[in-house]
């Protein structure tokens, strides 16, 4: 994915890492205890070759610690509680936005290693669009022309249906993006309808199977609203934001909350970030949505 330009003060923030990965760990054994068991679902999107490396690094050192778990334990967990926590209280669950051609990569050179099973968000109009249009796409409709098409990177690509039925065969779950992932607070109702029903009728075709999960796009409380919400809930069972949080027995299966993993920071912030270390700037939007 092109590599945006953040602020100094952000940039400084970032570097901070090293430090700030320790600390959180004593505010978290010094503060209330948390409920149990514990849920943390991560996204990532675009996975090109070089960073490969260091999403390794991140699936590596989770299945040390914790325990990554697969989207059928997190339904359950979900809808009645229960989760299997072998005497861990978190776990881990990997989604994947977008809809990308290196995450099928990923799948098959770091998941499948590890016998990890994950949800893969994809978009039903954008992967119909041609090949040769995909850079255009992802630059004006994922990334809302901010980026330009000459700033990504020539083999950046969406997935065919073909790697989306790999996956599925391969035991990981699809889920729906939207139709042409458009931000759902900004559209009259038929164009709701579309994003939200439409793209649920292309994936129920293509890949064989219902699908029962969606992630909206853009992921923050300025692209969702109630109408939209309605639609979701009349179609699918589980709805994932991009609010960070960790999700508790009592979690609204529609008000799923997410860490984004930048894998272009360094592994000491992805570690903060891992860690829930910025769960307290995030609180209000939170309380917020649900």
């Amino acid at each position: 994915m092109a590599t945006l330009s953040y602020p100094l003060w952000l940039s400084l923030w970032y570097g901070l890492g090293p430090i700030l990965t320790p600390v959180n760990r004593i505010l978290s054994r010094i503060g209330p205890k948390p409920e149990s068991p514990r849920l943390r679902a991560l996204t990532f999107h675009d996975i090109p070759d070089e960073r490969i490396d260091g999403f390794n690094r991140i699936i590596g050192y989770l299945a040390e610690r914790y325990r990554i778990i697969n989207p059928e334990e997190v339904t359950n967990f979900l809808t009645s509680g229960e989760r299997n926590t072998d005497g861990e209280c978190i776990g881990y669950l990997l989604t994947f936005d977008d809809g990308f051609e290196s995450q099928a990569r990923v799948a098959e050179q770091v998941l499948d290693r590890f016998g990890i099973k994950g949800v893969f968000f994809v978009c039903p109009g954008l992967i119909q669009r041609a090949r040769s249009c995909h850079r255009e796409v992802i630059a004006n409709s994922i990334f809302e022309a901010k980026v330009s098409v000459s700033r990504l990177p020539s083999e950046m690509a969406l997935m065919s249906w073909e790697r989306v039925r790999q996956l599925r065969a391969a035991g990981h779950t699809i889920g729906s993006h939207a139709l042409g992932h458009k931000r759902l607070s900004e559209l009259d109702n038929a164009g709701r309808y579309l994003e939200v029903y439409r793209s649920s009728d292309i994936l129920n075709e293509q890949v064989g199977k219902s699908t029962e999960w969606f992630a909206y796009p853009f992921g923050d409380l300025e692209s969702i609203d109630r109408e939209s919400l309605k639609l979701i809930a009349d179609r699918y069972g589980f709805c994932c934001t991009g609010i960070p949080g960790e999700n508790y027995r009592g979690t609204h299966p529609l008000g799923i909350l997410r860490y984004n993993i930048d894998l272009d920071h360094s592994f000491k912030y992805q570690l903060f970030v891992l860690e829930g270390g910025m769960d307290r700037f995030y609180r209000k939007s939170v309380i917020q949505y649900r």
